[in-house]
């Protein structure tokens, strides 16, 4: 298993996981197609697996609502390549949104785990909260390049976003746009 399908498995994951609270969670994940303009959307998360693993696709998102509120969106980023990989938790509250990131450079063996937040449409510096390698021994950041990926900010406006927020409307909506 590759480090994107590992990645994309972890979203499943990490997008499944409760908040705590009612009403239950309900989960979409999205990818983007080859074309760089076609989102299609998956409310199961077995079929979205299989499709990534098929597509390998360069971004994908996981929207978790918790009745007709967003409660988290994961969305991920990868060169063709595979050399890193950003995946971005955002958390909104009343007063913000929250912003995890996850950073993974293949080559350079490290993990770096960032958080910002977002107010008034306005992100605020990533803070880095931890540097480790893959394998999770505590490492230093160095001189390397990070992979330069622009935070989302208006997450309703979010194409995946809004067609994940058409399919929970109408079942019979089309995935893929």
């Amino acid at each position: 298993m590759d480090v994107r399908t590992t990645v994309a498995a972890l979203s499943i994951v990490w997008s499944g996981v409760s908040t705590g609270g009612t009403p239950a969670a309900e989960t979409y994940s999205a990818i983007l197609k080859d074309d760089g303009r076609t989102w299609c959307v998956f409310k199961d998360p077995i079929r979205f697996k299989s499709e990534a693993e098929s597509e390998r696709p360069t971004e994908s998102v996981t929207i978790t609502y918790e009745g007709a509120t967003l409660t988290e969106m994961s969305y991920q980023v990868s060169p063709e390549s595979g050399d890193w990989i950003v995946l971005d938790r955002y958390s909104p509250t009343k007063a913000d949104v929250r912003v995890k990131r996850v950073i993974i450079l293949a080559q350079a063996n490290l993990q770096i785990i960032q958080e910002a937040r977002i107010r008034s449409e306005r992100t605020g510096r990533f803070h880095i909260v931890s540097v480790t390698t893959l394998d999770g021994k505590k490492a230093e950041l160095g001189a390397v390049d990070l992979p330069s990926v622009p935070v989302k900010m208006n997450l309703l406006s979010l194409p995946p976003v809004k067609l994940a927020a058409e399919l929970r409307l109408h079942a019979d909506a089309r995935p893929c746009r």
